[in-house]
């Protein structure tokens, strides 16, 4: 199907927005796609892959793949650091946005502001990570207590895992997780499906390139989501060892070590070098004004939205796609997206021929 007079938006600029806007754009629709970052990609593009002598399908290199599609497709416009200020609809969608000049003056960041005009548009607004400070963890307090994603930086900037505290190698690393998923204190009942994956498979790769350093992880149960995981999981667990529960705490000792206390039949505790914490799939806060600005219904909770199920009250012409309806990871994101896509051509055929 071609049609050139057909304009869709797409919010957000993650590996969901860039699958939607690729696709799409495939079918000579108009794209634009406002990000409101200065980068496209979104958490997804700060994965770095963890192959050891072979693919371990943890999904990074279709980020990439995704990124080198869209900023050479003639039908999609890219807009950066850009936000969306108010959408209404007529006939069609027209929505006011606000983008932020790179070069700031004096007075600090300088914006102008613009208006689109859409025929549909695609929310791919993304998830934020759950803020570990809540946790008794020591998170921002203790300098070798790091984020999943923050060791992910690490990976991809050194090529390596080190202290930041003294910028060595660890001599042992643990890893917790549900770090703000599956937490009934929270009322965060979700899981968020990638923290398993994603903490084993750098272990992994921590360990393929450090083989001195040893390996903990701490967990509920391990959640085996995503292609090919029970194989991998059978394969690398005789060398990272698994304890099935959850620190209560962590204090700094001597040296900058980390005292993890924790239950295992007995009360433990144990030293180490670094500590990881697998934090959740949080819902956007910054969605429940797009989303009212849409005419969809929201919760009145002031808090973020509940990731209670994959289904959301989107009215025709609204399309969303990838984690802003629930945790998935980026294979999952992907097919999501292209499946958003499709529901995109489907409403053209059947409402606007």
């Amino acid at each position: 199907m071609e049609d050139d007079h057909k304009h869709i938006l797409i919010i957000g600029g993650g590996v969901a927005g860039l699958s939607a806007a690729v696709q799409l754009a495939d079918f000579n629709y108009s794209i634009i796609l406002i990000e409101q970052t200065g980068a496209l990609g979104g958490h997804a593009a700060r994965f770095s892959c963890k192959a050891d002598h072979q693919c371990v399908k943890c999904g990074a290199c279709l980020v990439e793949q995704k990124l080198n599609q869209i900023t050479r497709h003639p039908n999609i416009e890219i807009i950066l650091n850009t936000s969306v200020l108010d959408i209404t609809k007529d006939m069609r969608f027209s929505v006011d946005t606000q983008t932020r000049d790179e070069a700031s003056g004096k007075n600090g960041d300088r914006f102008h502001n613009n208006s689109l005009e859409a025929d549909a548009i695609v929310v791919a607004t993304g998830f934020q990570p759950f803020n570990p400070e809540l946790k008794p963890y020591g998170y921002r307090r203790f300098e070798d207590v790091i984020t999943t994603l923050e060791l992910e930086d690490r990976f991809r900037a050194e090529g390596a895992v080190k202290r930041p505290s003294n910028d060595v190698l660890p001599k042992n690393i643990a890893f917790i997780q549900c770090v703000g998923s599956r937490d009934a204190k929270l009322n965060h009942l979700w899981c968020s499906k990638v923290c398993c994956g994603s903490a084993l498979r750098m272990a992994n790769r921590i360990k393929t390139q450090q083989p001195e350093t040893e390996i903990t992880v701490f967990y509920i149960d391990i959640q085996t989501f995503g292609k090919d995981f029970d194989a991998f999981f059978s394969r690398i667990r005789e060398d990272i060892r698994l304890i099935r529960t959850i620190p209560a705490d962590i204090f700094q000792a001597e040296n900058n070590r980390l005292q993890l206390n924790y239950f295992a039949t007995e009360l433990k505790e144990e030293m180490f070098d670094l500590v990881v914490l697998s934090v959740g799939m949080m819902p956007h806060k910054a969605n429940y004004d797009l989303f009212k600005q849409l005419g969809l219904s929201v919760s009145n909770d002031p808090g973020p939205l509940e990731y209670e199920n994959d289904t959301f009250p989107f009215r025709k012409g609204v399309f969303p796609a990838g984690s802003v309806l629930a945790p998935m990871n980026i294979a999952d994101t992907i097919t999501g997206a292209q499946r958003a896509a499709q529901d995109v051509v489907e409403y053209f055929n059947d409402y606007l021929p």
